[in-house]
C-alpha cells in the first residue's frame, strides 16, 4: 500500500518488479542458515555470484573514496544509489541531470567505447587472432557480463540489446541505428518480461532514445556549422545542446506525469554532467584494474574526487537559480496521449519542411 500523501504508486511498482507484499523483521530476529543452492536456476545463482562479486569492487572502491564521491561513483559504475542523500538527488533532478546517476545507455556506450579502443589496439597487434567478428564478440561477451553485475535494471538491459543489434548489423554492413533497432530491442524485452512497459526507467529509457533519433539531426541542422577545425568545440557543444534537447522533447511530459517537475536548465546541466560522468566512469575502471598497485590506484581516486566535487558544486549552483524547475506539475495520461500525438505532428511536418520525408 502507498502511504497517504504519496503523489508516486509504490505499490503498483513493486507488483510489476515480482513483489508481493513487505514485511518488518526486527534486527535480533534474524538467523544465519546454509542453502542449497540447486534448486535455483542457473540465471539466479548467476545473479547471486554477480552480487557478491558486486560488493567486492564496493569495498575496492570504498578503500580509494569517501563521503559524496563514493556515493555517486557507485552509483555510475555499479548502479548503487543507496549512498547518495537527499541533497544531492534534489540537486541533479532540478538541473535534469538524473539521468546520469542511472545507469543507462550512456554509461553502457562508454563501456562499449573503451572496449572498441582496446580491441582496435589487439587488431593491430595480433590482427590474426583479433579480428572484426571475435573483437565483436568479445566486446558484447564482456557488456552482457557487466549487464549482469550491475543488476539487469530495464535500461542496462535495453542499452545492451541494442549494442547487440548494433554489432550484428556492423558486420552486416547493414544500417546501424533506427527506429526499428529500437523496436525490436522493446519487442525482446517485453517478451521477457511483459511488466517493463509498464516501468517508469523503461518508458523513459526508450522514449528518450527514440527522441533522440528523431529530433537530433532535425536540430542540429536547424544551425549549420561549417565544417573546419576552429569550429569543433562550438560543433561538439551545439550537439551536446541538440541531444539534450531531443531528450527532454521525449522525456518531459513523463518526467512531469511521474515525479511533478520539470527542468529548465538541462541543456547547461548536460553540458557539465555528461563530460564529468564520462571522465568518471573511465577513471573509476582504470582506478579497480590498478588495485594491485596501491599508489597509482589512490592518485587515480583522488582525481576522481576532484571532478566529482566539481560536478557536485556545479549541479547545486545550478539548481540555485531561481526558476530552475517547475514543479507541482499535475499531468493527466489523455494530456500524455495529446502530446505525443501533436510531438509526432511537429516531427512529421518538420521532417517535411527540412526535405527528410516526402509525402505522397
Amino acid at each position: 500500500m502507498n502511504f497517504s500523501d504519496a503523489t508516486f504508486d509504490y505499490a503498483r511498482w513493486l507488483k510489476f518488479h515480482g513483489y508481493a507484499a513487505e514485511t518488518f523483521i526486527r534486527y535480533d530476529q534474524w538467523q544465519k542458515v546454509k542453502v542449497d543452492l540447486r534448486p535455483m536456476s542457473f540465471l539466479q545463482r548467476t545473479s547471486l555470484a554477480a552480487g557478491i562479486y558486486r560488493q567486492k569492487l564496493m569495498k575496492q572502491l570504498e578503500n580509494n573514496l569517501d563521503g559524496s564521491n563514493l556515493a555517486i561513483v557507485s552509483a555510475m559504475t555499479l548502479g548503487d544509489k543507496q549512498l547518495i542523500n537527499k541533497d544531492i538527488k534534489e540537486d541533479y533532478s532540478i538541473t535534469g541531470a538524473s539521468h546520469v546517476l542511472a545507469l543507462s545507455g550512456l554509461h553502457l556506450t562508454i563501456l562499449y567505447g573503451l572496449l572498441m579502443l582496446l580491441m582496435s589496439w589487439c587488431e593491430r597487434l595480433l590482427p590474426r587472432t583479433f579480428r572484426q567478428g571475435v573483437s565483436e564478440l568479445l566486446i558484447l561477451l564482456a557488456v552482457w557480463s557487466y549487464v549482469v553485475l550491475v543488476g539487469m535494471s530495464s535500461s542496462v538491459v535495453r542499452s545492451a540489446v541494442m549494442l547487440t543489434i548494433y554489432s550484428f548489423v556492423t558486420l552486416l554492413n547493414r544500417e546501424r541505428l533506427s527506429v526499428n533497432t529500437l523496436a525490436l530491442a522493446a519487442v525482446i524485452m517485453l517478451i521477457g518480461n511483459p511488466f517493463n512497459l509498464f516501468d517508469v526507467g523503461f518508458q523513459l529509457s526508450f522514449m528518450s532514445v527514440w527522441a533522440i533519433m528523431l529530433f537530433y539531426p532535425l536540430i542540429y541542422e536547424a544551425i549549420p556549422l561549417p565544417q573546419t577545425k576552429s569550429l569543433l568545440v562550438i560543433r561538439w557543444l551545439w550537439r551536446m545542446v541538440a541531444v539534450s534537447m531531443a531528450v527532454q522533447l521525449g522525456t518531459a511530459p513523463l518526467v512531469a506525469f511521474y515525479f511533478n517537475r520539470v527542468s529548465l536548465v538541462f541543456a547547461i546541466s548536460s553540458l557539465i554532467a555528461v563530460p564529468g560522468t564520462m571522465i568518471i566512469v573511465s577513471a573509476t575502471l582504470c582506478m579497480l584494474l590498478l588495485n594491485p598497485l596501491p599508489a597509482l590506484s589512490s592518485l587515480v581516486g583522488k582525481l576522481i574526487c576532484t571532478i566529482t566535487e566539481w560536478l557536485n558544486a556545479s549541479l547545486h549552483w545550478l539548481a540555485n537559480i531561481p526558476g530552475a524547475s517547475i514543479d507541482n506539475l499535475h499531468v493527466t495520461v489523455l494530456q500524455l496521449i495529446i502530446y505525443y500525438i501533436m510531438l509526432m505532428t511537429v516531427w512529421l511536418l518538420w521532417s517535411f519542411f527540412a526535405e527528410k520525408i516526402e509525402f505522397k
